[in-house]
Order: C-alpha cells, then structure tokens, then sequence
C-alpha cells in the first residue's frame, strides 16, 4: 500500500483517487455521493474523492509497509455508483480495476495508484446548453409498445463523423446530448455556408438493466430514482457491449437550436 504523493497528499494509505469531471471535462465543484461494496472514501478538492476501502481489499488497509501480494493487480472489479448532487449531471456506474500499481517507478504509468482516475459525468435532461454547444433531446422508446427505455444509451454522431456524443436515459427514458464547442456554421461545396450538419441518434440497452416505463409511469417513475443511490446505468459497458445500431434517427445538429428525437430500441 502506498500514501498518494500529489497535492491530494492524505495521512492515511489509498487504493486509488477518482477524479470527477463535468461533460465540459472541468472538474467537478459539486458534491457528490459514491458507494460500492465495502467502500470507504474521503473528499478531496477539485472534485476528487480517494478510496480508502473496498470489498475483497481489506488486508490493503492496514498494509502500511509493502502491499500485499495477493489479489492480483486489477482483479478486484469495483463496481462504483456515482450520484452527484447536482440534479442536472446523471448519475452513473463506473468499474474500477483494483489493486492499482503501488511501484513509485511506475508512476506515469496509467494503472498507477499515483495516477487519479478519470470519471465523466454525463448530462442529465435538465443540463444547461451552453451557447457554443450542439445538443440533441431524445426520449427513447421499445419497438412495438412505445414504452419509454430508463438505462439506454444514447449515441449522436454527425453524418461526416467529426463530432459525436453520448448520453444515458433517465428513469422517464429520456436524454439529453452535448456535444461541446460546436462550430458556428460549416462552409460546403461551392462556397455555401450552413448553420448546422446532418446527423444520427440511436440507442442501445441491456436487457437485464433496462427499465421500460409507461407514459403515464413517468411521474413515479422520476419519485422513485429520486432515492435511488445505486444500480447505475455504466455508460462505458454499454458502449463496449454494443456496437452503434446501422440505422437511427435523423437530426439536425447546429448551436442555434436544440434538436428533439424519438429513438427506437429494438429489444434482442
């Protein structure tokens, strides 16, 4: 085990720091409430939190000398819930590979317990659009019965792939979509200019977490995830699980005005 050697520097040994940034990259400046089996944590500034405990790690806490052998480097898959308090970012899961690297050599290195670990949060629907941003609202909706899809998500990618984005749906199967520092108008063929480029929106989810809600559900369905403190939709998994549907929902992506649109999910 190892004490972290950086201006987070604690009196006590850490597993690992987790750094929270916003969908705009900055650091979170919120609070925010992280949980996880056996977890154990404490606020750092700039939207930081140090894991001091975790599930299947116990004998790393009182390690102060030399880290344990076992278990191996990265086998302990933390599954890390991540609700922040401001209600316009989504909560979201993330899994953290522990026991990170505790080598002082090895500290550039990406698996070092010295390195933080990155965390973006995603916006939430209630997320304000800044004025350089594109951004599409989706509410997304299970092929055939038209019931709203909580846990999905949403991917936008610009026809000519330079710019894309991703979002999950809340507990009422809607999203919203940001894609930062948008440019202001695209010069085409023969010199004219538009406000705005063609694009898809499309939607994944997983079978066994996806939530499908009834349109008149949503009301509940919002006053139940307003306690909810765990069971978080993993974008990353998400992404990695399924590949981007070969067809979607075409939008219209330009800072002059937010786009709207219903995206099927086809359940397997």
């Amino acid at each position: 085990m190892t004490a972290m050697l950086s201006p987070d520097l604690l009196d006590r040994r850490a597993l690992a720091l987790i750094a929270l940034v916003d969908p705009f990259g900055r650091p979170l400046t919120t609070p925010a409430a992280l949980s996880g089996a056996g977890l154990r944590t404490v606020a750092k500034p700039g939207g930081r939190w140090a894991i001091l405990a975790a599930a299947g790690l116990e004998h790393h806490v009182d390690a102060f000398q030399e880290a344990p052998r076992s278990p191996a480097k990265g086998a302990v898959k933390l599954a890390l819930d991540i609700r922040p308090y401001d209600g316009a970012l989504a909560p979201r899961r993330t899994i953290v590979a522990l026991p990170r690297d505790a080598d002082p050599g090895h500290r550039e290195q990406a698996d070092s317990v010295f390195q933080p670990v990155p965390v973006a949060l995603l916006p939430g629907p209630t997320c304000r659009v800044p004025a350089t941003s594109a951004a599409v609202r989706v509410t997304v909706r299970k092929r055939g019965d038209g019931r709203r899809v909580a846990n999905a998500l949403v991917r936008v990618a610009s026809n000519n792939g330079q710019f894309s984005a991703q979002s999950v749906t809340d507990a009422a199967g809607e999203a919203l979509v940001i894609i930062p520092s948008f440019p202001l108008a695209f010069t085409g063929g023969g010199g004219s200019v538009a406000d705005g480029l063609p694009a898809k929106a499309t939607a994944v989810a997983d079978a066994d977490t996806a939530v499908l809600v009834a349109d008149a559900e949503v009301a509940a369905a919002r006053a139940r995830a307003a306690g909810q403190v765990g069971g978080f939709a993993d974008p990353d998994a998400l992404a990695a699980a399924f590949a981007v549907p070969a067809s979607g929902t075409n939008v219209r992506l330009s800072v002059r005005d937010i786009a709207t649109a219903d995206v099927e999910w086809r359940a397997p």
